[in-house]
């Protein structure tokens, strides 16, 4: 799937995972992905908490994880 991307012209994608949930079904462990290709390679950066997540295709779009 990422070499599809990669040769689609997605220079970024975007995945937000919503792990594990307590006994009240809340997540437990949720965080954002943000892939950027770099090279012909994806670079990771992953964001929890109240970290503001950064979007290179969308700079001015603030977002928490």
């Amino acid at each position: 799937m990422v070499q599809d991307l990669r040769y689609r012209g997605n220079s970024c994608y975007v995945l937000v995972d919503w792990c594990n949930v307590d006994q009240n079904r809340k997540p437990i462990d949720k965080r954002v992905t943000v892939l950027t290709l770099v090279e012909g390679l994806y670079n990771e950066a992953v964001y929890r908490g109240d970290k503001i997540v950064f979007i290179p295709t969308f700079p001015d779009l603030q977002l928490s994880s």
